[in-house]
């Protein structure tokens, strides 16, 4: 704390965690509502140990990198993943 404040900054932020959200997105990325089911899962259920049974569609709205590694992860269990994003391309460095 003391390497923090010894910026002397003005302000100081400490995040200290967050949960991934169930929340559907427009394309505008505005919320537009919440997706609930019961096989719908988010990256923190997956981390968690939650293992879904197949088919299992990875839904990615991000196109950063969970989506993409949530599917590999989920591909070593089952042969039955498919990963969907609405970007026009995956995400660098996953096939």
């Amino acid at each position: 704390m003391d390497d923090v404040l010894g910026l002397e900054h003005a302000r100081v932020v400490i995040a200290t965690g967050a949960r991934w959200t169930r929340s559907l997105y427009s394309t505008l990325e505005l919320p537009a509502g919440e997706l609930t089911g019961p096989g719908v899962h988010t990256p923190d259920d997956i981390a968690a140990g939650v293992v879904p049974e197949g088919p299992i569609v990875v839904f990615d709205f991000d196109n950063y990198y969970m989506g993409s590694a949530v599917a590999e992860q989920l591909a070593r269990g089952t042969d039955s993943v498919t990963y969907v994003t609405p970007a026009d391309m995956r995400p660098p460095g996953r096939s």
